[in-house]
C-alpha cells in the first residue's frame, strides 16, 4: 500500500510503512528509508533518497519505513539493528 502526502516534508517522527522496493518517482522532498526483514530486523538503509530515484534491492528486505531526511543520521541507526514498533 503507498500513501501520498500533500505536505513538502514528513515532520520529525513521522513515517510510513513501505513494500521492500520504493521508489521516488514525482516525490518532491528526499526521505531516508529503513529496509527491515520479518523480525524487525534492519537489512538496508537508503539515506537521503532523492526525487526520481529507485532503491536499491535487499533481497532480505520484507518492509521498508520511509523517514524524514537525515532520521537514519540523527538516529545513528547501522544494519543489525532491531526496529521497534508501535
Amino acid at each position: 500500500m503507498r500513501w501520498f502526502f500533500k505536505e513538502r516534508a514528513l515532520t520529525a517522527f513521522t513515517g510510513m510503512w513501505e513494500q521492500p522496493r520504493i521508489h521516488m518517482l514525482f516525490m518532491k522532498f528526499p526521505i531516508d528509508v529503513i529496509f527491515i526483514d520479518r523480525a524487525n530486523t534492519v537489512v538496508g538503509l537508503c539515506p537521503n533518497i532523492r526525487p526520481f530515484q529507485f532503491s536499491p534491492f535487499f533481497p532480505r528486505a520484507h518492509s521498508a519505513i520511509e523517514t524524514p531526511a537525515g532520521t537514519i543520521a540523527a538516529s545513528q541507526t547501522q544494519m543489525g539493528d532491531s526496529i521497534q514498533i508501535g
